[in-house]
């Protein structure tokens, strides 16, 4: 039974959960540069999730030193610019997962700008600055040696699995059923979140593919299949599958 003291408690419990103060994070890495041409100054603040795009932005500032390689599964790229002389980067997450961060400046102005290049980790996060992090995806395709056809009317199921307990049935992740596939290649795309992975461990994860016809299993993967290299997703990943007898 719930006394009036405990219902009190309980309740000053929740509103204190309700209001509890944003984390303070800081970013993993920064690289700070001037640039005189005005004209390739971005908005106030710009969310890379991109290598492609970061690698961009590297080579269009020409910023010094060694382009460094990112993991954009577990990381972000935050820009910040001001006209001042000096700028730094804070970020806050809150309770929702929510990132904000902010970029402090001096209020003298010199021509040109100045930059911040901030990396942040994203465990933890769903949303920067009001842009929801998009999950990871890993991409591929089921592809058969033999070309053998796909009846008509079957459908093709591609799991993510962790494969980590050795005493225990693997556990599925994420998982796309294609239905009515004509034809080898099928392409693939499994969605998840990365806070679930350690990717630095390739054995624990592997891709399954099984074409079903009316319960009837017609091909099959019969090897593992690894989805990450030196704690980095892979892309394009091939899923091959045999006929079953």
């Amino acid at each position: 039974m719930i006394t009036p003291k405990t219902a009190t408690l309980l309740a000053m419990l929740s509103v204190s959960l309700c209001n509890a103060e944003p984390q303070a994070i800081k970013p993993t890495a920064m690289w700070k540069g001037s640039i005189d041409d005005v004209a390739t100054k971005p908005t106030p603040t710009r969310l890379i999730t991109q290598a492609d795009e970061f690698t961009q932005l590297w080579r269009d500032w020409k910023v010094e030193g060694t382009l460094p390689q990112i993991d954009f599964v577990k990381s972000c790229i935050v820009v910040e610019t001001t006209s001042g002389s000096v700028l730094s980067v804070s970020g806050q997450l809150n309770e929702s997962g929510e990132l904000k961060t902010f970029g402090m400046a001096t209020r003298d102005m010199r021509p040109g700008f100045r930059y911040v290049i901030a990396q942040f980790d994203l465990k933890g996060v769903k949303s920067i600055n009001g842009v929801a992090i998009a999950a990871p995806t890993l991409t591929g395709s089921v592809t058969c040696k033999t070309q053998d056809q796909i009846p008509e009317g079957a459908s093709v199921t591609i799991r993510l699995l962790d494969v980590s307990l050795a005493d225990a049935s693997s556990k599925t992740l994420a998982e796309q059923i294609v239905k009515g596939p004509s034809n080898f290649p099928i392409s693939y795309a499994l969605s998840f979140d990365p806070s679930t992975l350690r990717l630095e461990h390739s054995q624990f994860y592997g891709l399954s593919a099984r074409i079903e016809k009316d319960g009837k299993l017609l091909f099959i993967n019969d090897t593992h299949i690894v989805i990450s290299k030196d704690g980095k997703l892979l892309t394009d990943v091939e899923l091959p599958v045999i006929k079953v007898p």
